[in-house]
């Protein structure tokens, strides 16, 4: 995995790989969690 590219991988779910070295000024990613399911940080990732 390079620098510019963050990920994590879920077995049977949906999985996004973001390129943040492609972002521009005035780019943005923006997350649809409604059930607060997702991480907020890199705690819980397996290695």
């Amino acid at each position: 995995m390079s620098g510019s590219e963050r990920r994590q991988v879920h077995a049977g779910g949906t999985n996004v790989v973001v390129y943040v070295s492609q972002l521009k000024d005035g780019n943005a990613v923006n997350v649809n969690d409604p059930d607060g399911r997702l991480t907020h940080d890199e705690s819980s990732w397996t290695r």
